[in-house]
């Protein structure tokens, strides 16, 4: 759902509590590279940007639907993790980016998400 700035979210997602929730959830870490997070915000403890500032971390809905804040659609990720998410494009049921061939992220699994093998990976299969 869009209002033609982007993704418009329910009333529930504005008051912050949702996001909180997740970040609890994932136990304050980025759940793709696990960075740690201050418990009270979503900056990180330690990881910063060349010009000194802090990386933010974000509750990113999985299938792309801003209306869909079930905890099986909301993963919580640094700000690189979610770039490169995002940047994959990735949804459920999809084929995993080759980039992950070799390493599932554990938030898929962790949800049960369905997602399909990269079709290069069956080069390698014995014969």
């Amino acid at each position: 759902m869009t209002n033609g700035r982007g993704p418009t979210y329910p009333a529930e997602w504005s008051d912050g509590q949702i996001q909180a929730e997740v970040r609890t959830l994932a136990q304050h870490r980025c759940e793709q590279c696990g960075m740690a997070f201050r418990i009270d915000t979503n900056m990180a403890v330690s990881a910063r940007h060349p010009d000194g500032r802090p990386v933010l971390g974000a509750v990113h809905h999985i299938d792309y639907n801003t209306a869909n804040n079930t905890y099986r659609n909301l993963v919580f990720l640094c700000q690189n993790c979610h770039a490169q998410v995002t940047g994959f494009g990735w949804r459920p049921g999809d084929v995993i980016p080759l980039a992950w061939k070799d390493n599932v992220p554990a938030w898929i699994t962790a949800r049960n998400l369905p997602y399909q093998d990269h079709p290069q990976l069956r080069l390698f299969d014995e014969e």
